[in-house]
């Protein structure tokens, strides 16, 4: 069966429930992105960049422009007949495991709701989208490195959510021992199973494509998703890792499918979104919060299930 993207527009909604209940607050200042959460007042921006470009641009609105929220459009353009969806895993199929960060948080004296960690962990992937195009390697930055004496992205999460270095430095050594012995990234969507299941029933062919460490075919089998995809690639399995074109065409060979026919779905841009256009692929990115910087020409989806509405 082959299916059309159809040209037209398509309006955000409100934030998703997991976040609204929250109260989740944003406002542009001239100083930052600042995201109120369960009563934490979060700065989303680079550690040691008092002024953002987007921050910046802010400033060039009229005050009243500033405080506006407006509804978000995004234009979806005609990208020809899909017949082959490609998932990204980590913050597409499973997404990290909030509460159990927030049960370490507390075992080392700083207590914060999960709600908050998501909104600081959105606040870091934007922040390093740069480092990502510059780098290519999520794993690069993941994790501390004091030779390298730059940010990673849980030393950003764990800055916005008001830990200091010292404890941080020890936070992370726990985070990334629990993650080498199971992934974070381990907390499915109830819906994801059934959203598969609609898409395979349209037609499409499914697969995936990750920047992994060897555990992602037994994650997707552990969660009961393997049967769903026709392959499955694994960076550190094949090795070689997005934003590279190459482990895109490993999975078109395996599938036979075209570039042309085929949607990459991810949550970064700098790897997901450019790395699946590099290889002649159509993107969406996932925006949960519906604000990631620099992706005003990409086509946007709060959460997996909007797939069911940009593919009919």
């Amino acid at each position: 069966m082959r299916r059309r993207l159809l040209s037209g527009e398509c309006r955000e909604s409100e934030l998703e429930d997991g976040i609204a209940e929250h109260d989740l607050q944003r406002d542009r200042d001239g100083r930052g992105d600042r995201c109120r959460v369960a009563g934490h007042d979060l700065r989303l921006r680079e550690p040691g960049r008092k002024v953002s470009r987007v921050h910046r641009n802010a400033r060039r609105l009229r005050p009243e422009q500033r405080h506006r929220k407006p509804t978000r459009v995004v234009r979806i353009v005609e990208v020809g007949t899909v017949r082959t969806v490609l998932f990204d895993v980590g913050n597409t199929l499973f997404h990290l495991d909030y509460a159990f960060i927030a049960d370490v948080l507390a075992e080392h004296g700083h207590p914060v709701e999960p709600a908050v960690l998501r909104v600081a962990e959105y606040g870091a992937k934007a922040a390093i989208d740069r480092a990502l195009t510059a780098n290519g390697s999520l794993e690069f930055v993941l994790w501390r490195d004091d030779a390298a004496r730059r940010p990673s992205y849980f030393a950003i999460v764990l800055e916005a959510v008001g830990v200091p270095p010292n404890a941080a430095a020890r936070i992370l050594d726990v985070l990334q021992a629990h993650n080498r012995a199971r992934c974070l990234w381990r907390v499915m969507e109830p819906d994801t199973p059934a959203v598969l299941d609609a898409l395979r029933a349209r037609g499409y062919a499914l697969g995936v494509v990750s920047n992994g460490d060897g555990r992602v075919e037994d994650d997707l089998v552990r969660a009961g998703l393997r049967p769903h995809f026709a392959t499955v690639v694994d960076s550190h399995v094949v090795g070689v890792e997005k934003p590279d074109p190459a482990i895109f065409r490993i999975a078109l060979e395996r599938m036979g499918a075209e570039p042309a026919t085929t949607l990459y779905v991810g949550d970064v841009f700098a790897i997901d979104v450019l790395g699946a256009r590099g290889a002649g692929l159509a993107a969406a990115l996932i925006d949960p919060l519906g604000d990631y910087p620099g992706a005003a020409d990409c086509r946007r989806i709060r959460r997996l299930a909007d797939l069911l509405e940009l593919l009919p």
